[in-house]
């Protein structure tokens, strides 16, 4: 799954191990900062997605720390933490940038599960979805995919931000995206062929009929990875993605036109949409009808 990266700000060292081993507990990567110039320095280095951040504190002020974060992250969710009840300093906090807000003494179950929460809307937010169709991004393939897909639909990509983001580093993207264009939606799943095979019975070729080559910068001049060139439609897979992924990202999506625009009937979608809901990205794949075996319930 996507990282979930938190730096915590305080200047009381009983406050930073407390909360350190609690999110390290929770499978958070956890970086401490006991200032505001050492805020910024870890924030930099580590690219948090979330930081917690007392506002009060030596050398820089929550708020100006607050204020240079925004500036250098836009996307990073911050929660002020303050021993001072004020509503004037929430409502500051929450002009300058901030997320939430929360005082000390703090529940610390409450504030877990706040966090908990604003790191999945961190990685929501990448892909508009209505309410009716899904679009699992918590499936680490689909979540791969997606990065990808950003990255290609970028008129001028900063790959290093993107992988930021979705919480990759740069050569996670070179990885996926070779994988990709020689086997497929197949090659960013942690599984090869034959356990693939094995545990689905999958009926379609691992393969797709072609690769997708990547054009030289001087065949697409400041487009190093046009859009054009990220669809295979030979990958089956791929297609049935890109089909449920329209579904769900549209304000008023229209399944008849949808599903005659990938060449799909409405059935196949629906049960499709129902599978890959419930499995993700693995429930996408053909399955080879075995006969004489019954399939057990909650197995794709």
């Amino acid at each position: 799954m996507a990282a979930k990266r938190i730096l915590i700000v305080d200047d009381e060292p009983d406050v930073l191990n407390v909360l350190s081993r609690n999110f390290t507990g929770e499978g958070y990567e956890v970086s401490t900062a006991s200032n505001g110039h050492e805020a910024m320095i870890k924030a930099i280095e580590r690219q948090p997605n979330i930081v917690l951040l007392d506002y009060i504190m030596p050398l820089m002020d929550g708020l100006d720390v607050l204020g240079e974060l925004k500036k250098e992250m836009p996307e990073v969710v911050v929660i002020v933490i303050t021993g001072r009840g004020s509503e004037n300093v929430a409502v500051e906090a929450m002009k300058t940038g901030a997320k939430d807000y929360i005082r000390k003494p703090f529940d610390m179950d409450r504030l877990t599960e706040m966090v908990d929460t604003y790191i999945e809307e961190y990685y929501d937010t990448i892909v508009r979805r209505n309410h009716e169709y899904a679009y699992p991004l918590g499936d680490e393939v689909v979540h791969r995919y997606e990065f990808l897909r950003t990255i290609y639909s970028s008129p001028n990509p900063d790959i290093t931000k993107l992988s930021v983001k979705f919480g990759y580093n740069r050569n996670s993207f070179y990885k996926f995206d070779r994988e990709m264009r020689k086997y497929g939606v197949r090659g960013i799943f942690d599984k090869t062929k034959k356990e693939l095979e094995e545990e689905l019975g999958t009926g379609e070729e691992f393969y797709p009929k072609r690769e997708i080559p990547r054009p030289d910068a001087e065949d697409s001049p400041g487009e190093r990875y046009p859009f054009s060139q990220f669809v295979n439609p030979a990958d089956k897979v791929q297609i049935k993605l890109e089909m449920l992924r329209e579904a769900a990202t549209s304000t008023k999506p229209h399944i008849g036109e949808i599903t005659q625009k990938y060449g799909f009937s409405r059935q196949l979608f629906y049960t499709l949409h129902d599978r890959f809901s419930g499995y993700g990205a693995l429930g996408i794949l053909n399955r080879k009808k075995r006969k004489g075996k019954k399939r057990k319930n909650g197995n794709i």
